[in-house]
């Protein structure tokens, strides 16, 4: 990443980090003014009153009482502007009448003085003119507040912002307002959208603030100061886009320009110090980013400190932003790993700051105080021992929660870090034999308050940080599930997994997407244990939908099959065809997405001249399309609902596999009635992991491997599919979702052992089986089989028999002439296939056939590829593509149905991919198979297929038919294509015709079947 302009230009006024000495605070200079302004007034109003011919008396009277309103102006005024916890509603009024009393006081005193009235007719006359003055002076107050003051944000309502943004529109609606004034009010705009954007979920008003922002800070016409106000909010705008939608596309081009307002602005040194601080603001969130690699996070960590430094170095004394930039090197301690010493130095300046704020003044305490707490809380964790810096960093946060600001969230998470270091080191077992029990009793109520804090800590954090949030709700619910408090652990694996899905989909970016999944790995699992344990079947069906598939989701979350109806009915059939046009447009986004590869996106820089990205304004328009139709249905809209799931089980059971840390279950679901749980106890993570290496190890040798592979299938069948199989009815169609590692697994190939003098017996002889990420995308992919076979099949027959530095593929020519006439006249048909054509051809055909080979990429998936005769056809490539109708994909290739094994709940793949990119089914290969075998079960397949199977069902009946298949009826179908090897003798002729040379799993099983 470059260097931002202007990162060196750091002061030399003082050494950084340490404090001048005296009050440097705003109350201090208050103070100062009101010892100066008193006597000055009273002698000055004194001379005035004499001059007039008024009374000493009088004069001295007025005297007091005028220095007097104007104290109390100065008190409200620094109450209100100084701080955050005065109401704002009392602004303008108690800032008018102060005001207004002033021209009263005025004629009281010159009526009792000049004119000889009585004290009641003075008194009349000072509230005529108070009265007359009032409105005069409130319009002034108002166009003061709207232009010139700016409110701390921390302490703001939602309501107070709505009117502040309904009053600027309506100023901005005057077209006589001056330019100077209309700039004013532009940002103050900005920066009540950005306000309202933090305080609620308003994707829109976020756009809508950076664009006006953005457009200001860059108006050679503005002023300088106006631009660089306009500039501070519009970096605090892309910081809230960032923490929201982890984009920071933008952030360091509005960096820059605040930089370039800054210098301009020389010698005055707070707007150059502002901008360090804003940069190290944003190194730090590079160095918090998920997916950031640890060695990435310690030099973003080091940037962050060098910017603060120079903050803290270029601030003048007495600066208000020397305590916030000394709370900010507070987080970065851990990341840097500082010594003993740096920690107890950083700990006495933050102390020194937070001994700067005075009482009244809270804008910005409650962050010291925080860092300060955080600080005590990582001594205590080097000492390993409780000392009296825990119970002050506890006091602190309490301190900070007594305000009830956005910095809750922080304070409750530290707190529960407290009370784990309690625990951890409070020696709780140590007691003697008599106090065991009310030491057993304390350490229960300590974790139960460490649950509970980590709860408070997560709501507090939603909607505010994506990252946060995530980190925070996952500690919450492995810290209930350590506690084994079953209601806890499942109300909070039942908002974390609620709640992921939608904050991994605000994400802009595919692969930022991408980074925030593979933090939940492993939570569908778990939180569908723990809400099984709570009775709440239902919600723990929907978690795992909830946390799983969620990128392969996108297409079938945004298509709901019955939506035009129900807002017809509500009489808001508008809202579905905006809800469709938002949803293709962010589909367009996502495939142009995927057509780039992500090594050639800049997402450092935007086009100055464009002030928000397309993705920001196209969730922005599709997140408020959602809410419309939210509060037209009533909610519920846009997450899946238990009722789709048994939607998709009208032609099967839809079955859930899954293996938690307590133990392995499953979960079948019928057209009807709640979900039937199986118990798994075979099923433990330690006993999968074991088999999943096994079977791993096997694909690597299937030669050398058959009896590892043979061991894996036994197992399957004895460990899980026999208890699901006897919970079904007998030839059912099971739609098979498999959680986290056990997508890798070949459930479809479990084998019951033999009996002495018997063949075994698979999972197809009782039950067939086909695969979903989801249920909801079992049920598209069911929507997109209808709609593709209302007309003819076309078919794409795709052959390519060598590949460089891969073996040639004897049959694979033969395959693809095949499967051309087992289908209608007008296909196409590509021998040795080239990138171009084969791309060109996808889109026009339902049906397409691939006989080539295949690679999988484990370290990114989407670069596993189809090998064409001149360059591979990658995942990426295909989902880039304008979505079509397809009924089916057959993918005659090894390595085309092996999972991202770092994302296993993401089912990241060709099925996966694919049928996100609209085809209904895919056949795919976790494995090599020997060319005659898989050239046989693809031709019976599609022969099954032409004769009207669904192609689940196809496959199960041609993988039963390969296994007992013998050579003489092999030979049949390809007679000038297989026979016996050359050179076979007579009398073994015979013999090899009755062979069955596929009868074991590694020839057929490879093969599985996804979707529909």
């Amino acid at each position: 990443m470059q260097d931002l302009p202007g990162a060196s230009n750091a002061g030399t006024a003082r050494q950084p980090g340490l404090l001048p000495p005296g009050l440097p605070r705003n109350w201090a200079k208050l103070l100062a003014m009101v010892a100066v302004a008193l006597p000055a007034g009273f002698f000055v109003l004194r001379w005035l009153m004499q001059m007039l011919g008024l009374r000493p008396g009088t004069a001295a009277w007025f005297a007091a009482v005028a220095c007097g309103l104007w104290l109390v102006h100065a008190v409200l005024y620094a109450r209100m502007f100084w701080s955050s916890w005065f109401p704002r509603r009392w602004e303008l009024p108690a800032t008018a009448l102060v005001w207004a009393a002033m021209p009263a006081t005025a004629a009281a005193a010159i009526g009792l003085g000049t004119f000889r009235l009585p004290p009641l007719g003075a008194t009349v006359l000072a509230v005529v003119v108070g009265l007359i003055a009032l409105p005069l002076i409130w319009r002034r107050s108002v166009e003061h507040a709207r232009t010139q003051v700016r409110l701390p944000k921390q302490l703001q309502s939602l309501g107070d912002v709505d009117a502040e943004i309904a009053a600027c529109r309506a100023e901005l609606a005057d077209s006589s307002l001056p330019v100077r004034h209309r700039t004013r009010v532009e940002i103050n705009l900005g920066s009540a959208l950005a306000e309202g954007a933090a305080l609620a979920d308003r994707p829109d008003a976020l756009d809508e603030a950076i664009t006006i922002l953005d457009l200001v800070a860059r108006s050679p016409d503005a002023e300088p100061w106006s631009r660089l106000r306009a500039a501070w909010e519009l970096v605090g705008a892309r910081d809230l886009q960032a923490a929201r939608h982890d984009d920071d596309r933008g952030y360091q081009d509005a960096l820059r320009l605040e930089f370039e307002l800054a210098e301009q602005m020389l010698p005055d040194p707070v707007p150059l110090a502002r901008a360090h601080f804003d940069t190290a603001q944003f190194h730090q969130y590079r160095a918090s980013r998920p997916g950031t690699s640890p060695e990435e996070a310690r030099r973003q960590a080091e940037l962050a400190t060098q910017a603060l430094r120079h903050a803290l170095a270029a601030s003048p004394p007495g600066s208000d932003l020397i305590p916030i930039a000394l709370a900010q090197l507070t987080p970065l301690t851990s990341l840097l790993d500082e010594s003993d010493a740096i920690l107890d130095e950083q700990i006495g300046q933050v102390r020194e700051a937070l001994r700067g704020f005075s009482v009244r003044k809270r804008y910005g305490r409650e962050a010291v105080q925080l860092a300060l707490a955080t600080l005590l809380l990582t001594r205590v964790e080097r000492a390993e021992e409780i000392t009296p810096d825990l119970d002050e960093a506890e006091t602190l946060c309490h301190r900070v929660l007594r305000r009830r600001t956005m910095l809750d969230g922080q304070a409750y998470e530290l707190l529960a870090r407290a009370i784990q270091l309690r625990l951890d080191y409070g020696c709780l077992t140590d007691f003697s034999t008599d106090d065991a029990a009310d030491d057993s009793q304390r350490a229960r109520r300590l974790v139960g308050k460490r649950i509970d804090l980590l709860r408070r800590a997560f709501e507090a954090q939603v909607g505010l940080s994506l990252t946060d949030a995530s980190e925070i709700g996952l500690r919450w619910a492995e810290a209930a599930a350590e506690a084994n408090d079953v209601q806890a652990a499942a109300e909070a694996y039942w908002q974390v997994t609620s709640q992921v899905p939608h904050e991994v989909l605000r994400r802009l970016s595919y692969t930022d997407r991408e980074h925030a999944v593979l933090t939940v790995q492993g939570l569908a699992a778990e939180a569908g244990y723990w809400l099984a344990a709570a009775r709440r079947l239902e919600d723990a069906v929907l978690a795992i939908e909830f946390a799983r598939a969620i990128l392969v989701g996108l297409r079938a979350q945004r298509l709901p099959a019955d939506l035009a109806d129900r807002l017809r009915t509500v009489g808001r059939s508008e809202l579905y065809h905006r809800y469709i046009q938002a949803a293709e447009r962010l589909a367009s986004i996502e495939r142009a997405q995927h057509a780039e590869p992500v090594e050639h996106q800049d997402r450092s820089v935007t086009d100055p001249t464009t002030a928000v990205s397309a993705e920001q304004r196209t969730w922005s328009d599709y997140d408020r399309v959602v809410h419309e139709i939210n509060a037209a249905l009533g909610g519920g809209f846009g997450s899946p609902s238990y009722s789709d799931v048994q939607r998709a089980a009208a032609d099967g059971p839809v079955v859930y596999l899954a293996a938690a840390e307590h133990g392995g279950y499953a979960f079948v679901v019928n057209a009807s009635g709640a979900p039937s749980p199986v118990q798994l106890p075979d099923l433990t993570r330690t006993a999968l992991d074991a088999h999943v290496d096994k079977y791993l190890s096997a694909l690597r040798n299937l030669t050398g491997s058959r009896r590892i592979l043979d061991e894996v299938l036994e197992w399957l069948w004895v460990a899980i599919m026999r208890r699901v199989v006897a919970a079904v009815a007998p030839n059912a169609l099971l739609t098979v979702v498999p959680v986290g590692p056990l997508a890798l697994l070949p459930l479809h190939a479990a084998t019951a052992a033999a009996r002495p003098g018997e063949p075994p017996h698979f999972v197809d002889d009782h039950v067939v089986l086909r695969y979903a990420p989801s249920a909801r995308m079992a049920q598209q992919a069911r929507r997109e089989a209808a709609e593709a076979e209302t007309g003819t099949p076309t078919l794409l027959a795709v052959d390519v028999p060598d590949a460089p530095g891969y073996r040639t593929l004897q049959l694979s020519t033969t395959e693809t002439r095949e499967v051309c006439r087992r289908y209608p006249p007008g296909g196409r048909r590509l021998p040795n296939a080239r990138h171009a054509e084969t791309i060109a051809s996808l889109g026009s055909a339902t049906v397409w056939h691939f006989a080539c080979h295949g690679s999988f990429h484990p370290e990114d998936p989407l670069r596993s590829a189809l090998l064409l005769a001149d360059q591979p056809l990658t995942l990426r490539e295909i989902l880039g593509r304008p979505p079509g109708r397809h009924r089916l994909a057959v993918l005659s290739a090894c390595e085309t149905n092996i999972p991202d094994r770092n994302r296993f709940d993401e089912v990241i793949g060709f099925p996966g991919a694919l049928l996100q990119a609209g085809i209904a089914g895919v056949v795919a290969s976790s494995w090599e198979v020997r060319d005659a075998a898989a050239t046989f079960l693809v031709l019976r397949f599609h022969e099954l297929c032409r004769a009207g199977h669904p192609p689940p069902v196809a496959l199960a009946l041609a993988q039963r038919w390969i296994r007992t298949a013998e050579n003489r009826e092999l030979q049949s179908i390809l007679p000038g294509e297989y026979g016996p090897p050359k050179g076979t003798p007579e009398h073994r002729l015979a013999q090899w015709l009755k062979q069955r040379p596929f009868s074991t799993p590694r020839h057929w099983a490879a093969f599985s079947c996804t979707g529909a």
